[in-house]
């Protein structure tokens, strides 16, 4: 077990608080009236695109970091935690897209309505929703942040509008969690809820782009009346009803706002693309599919990528034989008589290696898309984390990515997405002191989060 060395010479009343805390077995959570600045010394610092630094130093003060680097002076009014140089900090994970936090996705009908002509809430339409505003008790900030995750870009559970999207500094008790920024909105090509017998206009593909481009228009002419509405100002115009959901809309068409678009299958691509063409607006795709084919229209229309990592498992029979290759057999059997005829054997091997080439394409995907030089960064909505480590367990062995890649995906290029690139994803000066110390690197098979840091609060995990 790792442990974390609480030191602090100057603060000798702050000190027995801190042991007292540390060593309570039920709290693992802890916190106290701040002292004016910390410092995290002996500790390995990594950061996307730059080489370790070695018995490293953090420190901070009201939540922003200071300095780091090695051998630095501590402030003489600095709490200092000892890292006892085998413990490895990372600049904290920014989750692009997740619905942490959101309450389940409800509606009710409202009586006198059609399914062809619904309500706003039962054709999956609610942009205007805030999911800051509906976050709900829940473990699910407690959790991301042992993951080592300590911003994530919120958004409602819903369907195919189903609300804003902001990105907010997680709070291990996740309705208390700081919005950092608006950042836009999610679509997707997700109908209305609900069986056979029940389902509403939209429920198709063809039927969810008529309804959104519906919307967008009704939003553009909305934002046309207001605009002469402002420019008649005094004149004895009537009041426009300024529905939540198109003013919502505004923003994406104005370009104030992006427009996230889940993306489930390839295919629907093109239809996204000639929707971009029409409004003209700016968009980020989320998707865990090959989109490599598309990579250079993707550049060209400067759209950037949140990839969720997700990755098919690798065939059984492909695990059993690399399990064969790998062990040394060193005792020699009889060779065993093949009880299938030759026409089955062979076209079983065919189907395998078909197999093969088809999840060997998929599984290096990700790394061509980089290689293309299109902006990738990392969105965990849909994966839990046992998946999570699963994915980064293929990508590394058969995805042709390396730690560095992921790395950077989680923080520098999520950093650069949302626009943060000097507060998140990195460890310097000016930053938000959001971090964590892992027991070993990120990518190591049983490392732990030891400790946590975000917005200058530390959470212990021990």
């Amino acid at each position: 077990m790792h442990r974390l060395h609480f030191l602090s010479i100057r603060h000798k009343l702050i000190l027995p608080i801190w042991l007292i805390l540390s060593f309570s077995i039920s709290l693992k959570i802890y916190a106290q009236d701040q002292p004016p600045a910390y410092a995290v010394t002996n500790v390995t610092i990594h950061q996307a695109g730059l080489e370790p630094i070695l018995s490293g130093t953090v420190i901070w003060r009201d939540g922003v970091i200071t300095d780091v680097g090695e051998d630095l002076t501590i402030p003489f009014d600095a709490f200092t935690i000892d890292a006892g140089d085998s413990l490895h900090l990372y600049p904290g994970f920014i989750d692009g897209l997740n619905v942490l936090g959101s309450p389940d996705d409800k509606w009710e009908e409202l009586p006198g309505s059609t399914p062809g002509s619904p309500t706003y809430e039962r054709a999956g339409v609610a942009p205007q929703r805030s999911p800051s505003s509906m976050l709900t008790r829940s473990k699910d900030g407690e959790e991301a942040l042992k993951r080592g995750f300590t911003s994530v870009n919120l958004v409602p559970k819903g369907r195919m509008l189903p609300g804003s999207t902001e990105l907010a500094l997680i709070h291990y008790e996740i309705q208390k969690s700081t919005l950092i920024k608006e950042t836009g909105t999610l679509f997707r090509f997700q109908g209305s809820g609900g069986g056979w017998t029940s389902r509403a206009y939209p429920s198709t593909d063809m039927a969810v782009i008529a309804k959104f481009r519906q919307l967008l228009y009704e939003a553009t002419a909305l934002d046309e009346h207001l605009q002469f509405l402002e420019s008649r100002n005094g004149s004895s115009l009537p009041v426009v009803d300024k529905d939540p959901v198109l003013m919502a809309l505004i923003p994406i068409l104005k370009g104030e706002k992006s427009l996230f678009f889940e993306l489930a299958n390839s295919e629907d691509l093109d239809r996204f693309f000639a929707l971009q063409d029409e409004f003209g607006f700016r968009a980020v795709i989320i998707t865990g599919v090959d989109i490599t084919d598309w990579s250079g229209e993707i550049k060209r229309r400067n759209i950037q990528v949140l990839s969720t990592l997700r990755v098919p498992d690798k065939p059984k029979w492909l695990v059993e034989e690399e399990k064969k290759e790998g062990e040394e057999d060193s005792v020699e059997t009889e060779p065993q008589v093949e009880a299938q005829p030759e026409w089955k054997i062979e076209e079983e091997r065919l189907f395998n290696a078909r197999q093969k080439q088809a999840w060997t394409q998929e599984v290096k995907s990700l790394s061509a898309l980089l290689n293309s030089g299109v902006t990738v960064g990392y969105a965990g909505i849909g994966t839990s984390a046992k998946e999570f480590r699963n994915y980064i367990k293929l990508l590394l062995e058969d995805g042709q990515l390396t730690s560095e890649d992921l790395l950077k995906m989680m923080t520098t290029s999520n950093a650069e997405i949302f626009g943060l690139n000097e507060r998140l994803g990195s460890i310097r000066p000016g930053a938000i002191a959001s971090f964590t110390i892992f027991s070993d690197e990120f990518t190591a098979k049983d490392t732990d989060a030891i400790m946590t840091v975000t917005n200058g609060q530390i959470h212990n995990w021990e």
